[in-house]
């Protein structure tokens, strides 16, 4: 699958409401964790199916897009923007 195409897919996911995260293991693949935030229940019905046809039916994707997932810039929300003293 096309590079363009995986970030089509967790963009989409990513709008969607749902954060991707990837864990590495200890033999060395990639773990693709899919977290779902509130906003992602009122699109339940196309997340799921997303993650049917490109996570779950393929685990040759799913480790494509953990790899696409762990190559991005790590961006932390917790974090936010810090106040002037």
């Amino acid at each position: 699958m096309e590079k363009r195409d995986i970030a089509e897919i967790v963009e989409e996911l990513e709008s969607l409401g749902v954060k991707l995260t990837v864990t590495p293991k200890l033999d060395g693949s990639l773990r693709l964790n899919c977290w779902r935030t509130m906003s992602s229940w009122q699109h339940a019905a196309r997340v799921k199916k997303i993650l049917a046809e490109h996570v779950e039916s393929s685990p040759s994707r799913a480790a494509e897009i953990a790899e696409f997932v762990s190559q991005r810039p790590i961006t932390s929300v917790a974090a936010g923007p810090r106040e002037p003293k």
